[in-house]
């Protein structure tokens, strides 16, 4: 049984467990922040695997992640793809500082971006678009290091984002903000573009300290050199 509970809390402390429902209502008089990703593959063409994203709070001072099994995590979505191959990850948080912590595949493969990844806040009453993401690097780098089936989570460390920012990107309002509408119909709060910072952030290990995960427990506070 304490194993049985172990793992549960585990696993909750490495995923976004509530998703964003098609209902849900957003004004600018709202206490959370939703945000968006387009997720555009460089290579055309390409028959994509399921994928979606870890959000978690971040703090800067610390340099690590600030979630864990009580809280933390922001509540995404797998991706949907809409018109022109595009495909969209949508999450739900409370305000606060965030952090993309990595890419996964049904959940249990994970690419993890502690080597480089965006850093940006959620407000209150906002959509914050983050920007487009290239999903290949990573799903190409889980298909070739991770095993092909697992019963638990295994980890590509040392990962850097493959995302350009909406200040790279000429008229993306138009085509955010139809989607937005389109797959949230109750979501009236305005669009806005998400500033982010380049971090990194130091990773931990599994509750029996034998195993280096993405995030996770016992991570070190500060700028310090991070284990192989």
């Amino acid at each position: 049984m304490i194993r049985i509970l172990a793992a549960a809390l585990f696993s909750a402390a490495l995923c976004a467990c509530a998703s964003v429902p098609e209902n849900l209502t957003l004004d600018a008089t709202s206490n959370r922040g939703l945000i968006i990703v387009e997720a555009t593959p460089s290579l055309t063409g390409v028959a994509m695997p399921d994928f979606s994203l870890n959000i978690a709070r971040y703090s800067d001072a610390e340099n690590r992640l600030d979630a864990n099994s009580f809280g933390g995590w922001a509540g995404v979505n797998d991706a949907t793809r809409g018109p022109n191959g595009r495909y969209w990850i949508a999450a739900q948080a409370e305000p606060g500082r965030y952090v993309i912590t990595g890419l996964t595949h049904q959940s249990f493969w994970v690419s993890c971006f502690n080597s480089g990844t965006r850093a940006f806040d959620v407000r209150p009453g906002e959509v914050v678009f983050l920007g487009r993401l290239d999903p290949l690097p990573a799903l190409l780098t889980m298909a070739r290091t991770l095993p092909p089936s697992t019963s638990t989570y295994v980890f590509a460390m040392d990962q850097r984002i493959s995302i350009v920012g909406p200040d790279r990107i000429p008229d993306w309002q138009p085509t955010v903000d139809a989607y937005v509408r389109g797959a949230f119909p109750n979501v009236t709060a305005p669009v806005t573009a998400g500033g982010s910072d380049q971090v990194t952030f130091n990773t931990g290990w599994d509750m029996t300290r034998s195993k280096r995960v993405c995030g996770g427990y016992y991570a070190p506070s500060g700028a310090q050199p991070q284990a192989n």
